[in-house]
């Protein structure tokens, strides 16, 4: 019994709280209540509301997304796209990516959400079959970081985003952040 609080409080001090989470994220509570309510984001509750640093990267990229394109238009391209995308294995690997694209696929304009790997990440991860209908597209070309190919995209790149993330912790005294951000 002791062991499992001990691992309890643990895990706890590797996740963040809500009010961590709201500071980082740029989402305010409501907010994340309603991307937990659309099934985007599942926090754990024990019995706190808790985020892991994952989750943490894949908020604050929503965050930047949402500057350009509507809750609804996110929320359709995870579950109304030709191919539904499972938010969480996403934000298992998202510390992998290179690149995360959202935006019109094809003249169509199906939204979508794509990413790019790290070349050393690309061997590990090729092979999950979740991945298969995002993962790079091979004819993409970034042309000033919003047009690309046929439709429209939104490009951020996650390392740069992992940074801002951790410079954002450090200067807003996240408790015990040398221990979460990792």
């Amino acid at each position: 019994m002791k062991r499992q609080q001990r691992l309890a409080r643990l895990e706890k001090s590797r996740m963040f709280s809500q009010k961590e989470t709201v500071e980082l994220s740029g989402f305010s509570r409501k907010q994340l209540q309603k991307l937990e309510q659309l099934e985007i984001i599942k926090p754990r509750k024990i019995p706190a509301v808790l985020y892991s640093w994952n989750q943490i990267i894949f908020l604050r990229i929503l965050y930047h997304f949402r500057k350009i394109w509507s809750l609804q238009q996110i929320d359709k391209a995870f579950k109304d796209s030709e191919n539904p995308i499972n938010a969480e294995v996403i934000i298992e690997d998202i510390d992998k990516f290179l690149n995360v694209y959202f935006g019109e696929k094809g003249v169509i304009g199906n939204l979508g959400i794509y990413i790019q790997f790290n070349e050393v990440n690309m061997s590990e991860i090729r092979f999950k079959a979740a991945y298969k209908s995002i993962v790079e597209l091979p004819h993409i070309v970034i042309d000033d970081g919003v047009e690309i190919g046929q439709g429209k995209f939104t490009v951020l790149n996650v390392p740069k985003v992992i940074e801002e993330l951790k410079v954002m912790a450090e200067s807003l005294n996240v408790q015990e952040s040398k221990l979460k951000v990792i």
